[in-house]
């Protein structure tokens, strides 16, 4: 068992981190003061995960412009190495994600943010699915975890809906067969 910290609540400042950026390491309060609205999403790895991580980075690839009309951004969280990640946007789409993306391989951003599992998910893994919205102030606008089951799709609504634009349709399978397709050199 590994443990875990409570998710913080909507109001207060988010627990703080840092993102690798085309201008260098920023912590997170400092990207979020370049937006109207900061979206952090949290999955676990493509590894025990495949057809769902990859389902959400092709919704999130595909509506990315959205997302930056509406005068928001992104950051994709997850336990996979940047290389790894690399590797699997390559896979999928032959391209590296337009977002940005923190690699949480210790797991210190999911303690702090409440995301650890107790136990292990049945496929693996200790990572919980979530969606954060901060406010240029870096406070927790909006918050939603733990994702159970199908919740992703409903969650990839809302977000739209919070940032006031329209989602794309959602990328059901992203044409993956399993995890051998994403294993594949």
């Amino acid at each position: 068992m590994i443990a875990k910290l409570k998710a913080p609540r909507v109001g207060v400042k988010a627990p703080e981190f840092l993102i690798e950026t085309a201008d260098g390491r920023l912590p997170l309060h400092q990207l979020a003061a370049r937006h109207e609205k900061l979206i952090l999403t949290t999955q676990d790895s493509y590894r025990y995960h495949p057809n769902g991580a990859a389902s959400m980075a092709a919704s999130l690839k595909q509506d990315y412009a959205k997302i930056l009309k509406a005068g928001a951004d992104l950051v994709m969280i997850s336990p996979d190495s940047l290389e790894e990640h690399r590797k699997y946007a390559l896979a999928l789409f032959g391209e590296e994600l337009p977002y940005l993306y923190v690699s949480d391989s210790n797991l210190d951003i999911a303690r702090r943010y409440g995301l650890i599992r107790k136990k292990e998910h049945p496929h693996g893994g200790f990572y919980y699915r979530s969606l954060w919205i901060l406010s240029r102030d870096a406070r927790i606008a909006y918050r939603s975890v733990p994702w159970e089951g199908n919740a992703q799709v409903e969650e990839y609504q809302r977000l739209f809906k919070l940032i006031g634009s329209q989602p794309g349709e959602w990328r059901a399978t992203c044409g993956l067969r399993g995890p051998e397709k994403l294993h594949a050199s």
